[in-house]
């Protein structure tokens, strides 16, 4: 789109829908801001990214392993007791639960306020394509490692995330990989590498499948340290036939062999297409982006950069259709509406109604998204949701709108339309919002303003990014 020399203003609309989709929307100087500095501009600051750390130190309850394995430790040394046993795996449980609390809050709380959206946006579709749930893992400090690891790779190489993923420990206890050896590969985790998280469905054999198991066969986690590590007698260092290629191959050997397929640029960068357009690519867009993903050798943001650059990105077809995912949509109704985030039970209640448990996606799969998220009930618990976390109690939405716009009923619909929708309304929404409004007094006080942007969160267009 257009000539990356020329940092010309660009249309409003596009720069909202930008902004919306790489993190999780804007306030209206933020999007006016981007829209007088260019799109090419606007996109280079969302892929430039530093440390930021020190604003949201991990808390001991889920980063300190001591804990945990002391827990372990005594749970095994009670073995030949089983009621104290018994009992020390429930002081775990207890421990557990509220460690992991306090990371979906942490990571709430990072979600808003981070000042790099951008890698937190890929940090939850990494999450959701390398799907990993605490049913399984039952270690907080594990899946706080993972993602981390995620974050990390957010923005970097994919194929050095892939070659991680293997002797991820939270992985490997998710898809039974930690017990694997030369006697008995583990199978499923080659089949769910091959099918979900590198190449798709139906593009290995198989004996690719068997041969891969064998070469990720032999890892296994310290239980004091909480590391991976090979085990030599575990391993298997025979020789190997994958893909049709034929040596010693490792787990890093194995990843190496199954990203050199043809099918994994396609695989990878339709996936981040669909993540962050909404619907699958055209054919001739997805050979763009696959060619220069692959061209990068598995830079993702260079990737990215090709998506957000990319003229279906801003197609009618494109923007303003895609459904919330539930993080999305209480992620960005604080934005809009310039509220903080602290990962409060309540917040973290508000997810788990509308069906997005961080940490906790439904199967290896992760999350289907799309229409999946929008349900009758799910709907009605995002009108009465948006109300009770955002416009209740002390909060002063007045504040958002200056004097001069609360005078008429048209100039604070039109605000409200501009900090609420990246796209504009359709003129029949326009007009229940304008017909709400002059049913309430004027110039608009602080319940006029609070209920005006209640209503406007209950409309279906809310719902849409």
């Amino acid at each position: 789109m257009g000539n990356p020399s020329q940092p010309v203003r660009w249309p409003r609309e596009q720069a909202a829908h930008l902004l919306a989709r790489a993190g999780f929307g804007a306030t209206p100087d933020q999007v006016e801001a981007s829209a007088q500095a260019g799109l090419f501009p606007t996109v280079e600051n969302l892929l430039r990214v530093g440390s930021d750390e020190d604003l949201f130190p991990p808390e001991d309850s889920f980063a300190d392993k001591a804990p945990y394995s002391a827990a372990l430790k005594e749970i095994a040394g009670l073995r030949n007791d089983p009621e104290a046993q018994r009992q020390a795996r429930r002081r775990l449980r207890i421990m557990e639960n509220s460690a992991l609390a306090d990371l979906r809050a942490w990571w709430l709380q990072r979600l808003r306020h981070s000042p790099h959206p951008l890698r937190e946006k890929m940090t939850l579709f990494w999450h959701g394509h390398f799907a990993t749930s605490v049913e399984k893992t039952r270690s907080v400090y594990l899946l706080w490692r993972q993602n981390e690891l995620f974050r990390m790779h957010a923005l970097g190489n994919f194929g050095e995330l892939a070659r991680a993923i293997p002797s991820d420990p939270a992985m490997m206890r998710y898809l039974d990989i930690a017990g694997s050896s030369k006697e008995h590969p583990n199978e499923n985790f080659a089949r769910e590498v091959m099918e979900l998280f590198l190449l798709g469905e139906g593009h290995y054999t198989e004996e690719d499948i068997r041969e891969a198991a064998r070469a990720f066969a032999g890892w296994r986690i310290n239980p004091a340290s909480q590391m991976a590590a090979p085990v030599q007698r575990k391993m298997d260092d025979g020789e190997k036939k994958l893909f049709g290629q034929v040596g010693r191959f490792g787990a890093t050997d194995a990843v190496d062999v199954i990203l050199s397929r043809p099918q994994c640029a396609p695989f990878i960068a339709g996936k981040v297409w669909k993540f962050f357009a909404g619907r699958d690519p055209t054919p001739r867009t997805l050979g763009r982006l696959a060619e220069r993903f692959r061209a990068s050798r598995f830079d993702t943001s260079r990737l990215l950069r090709a998506v957000f650059l990319e003229e279906e990105f801003y197609s009618p077809a494109v923007m303003g259709t895609q459904i919330k995912s539930p993080v999305e949509w209480l992620v960005g109704a604080a934005i809009r509406l310039e509220e903080p985030i602290s990962g409060s039970p309540a917040e973290l209640a508000a997810l788990d109604a509308l069906g997005q448990k961080l940490f906790q996606p439904p199967n290896v799969r992760g999350w289907e998204g799309g229409k999946s998220w929008m349900s009758v009930s799910a709907f009605l618990s995002r009108c009465n949701l948006a109300y009770s976390l955002f416009l209740t109690g002390g909060r002063q939405k007045s504040r958002l709108f200056p004097e001069e716009v609360r005078k008429s009923p048209e100039a604070v619909v039109a605000s409200t339309e501009q900090r609420l929708f990246p796209m504009r309304v359709s003129s029949s929404a326009h007009a229940k919002l304008v017909d709400f409004a002059k049913a309430h007094s004027f110039p608009a006080d602080e319940k006029t303003v609070r209920e005006l942007l209640r209503f406007a969160m209950t409309l279906p267009e809310f719902q849409l990014t």
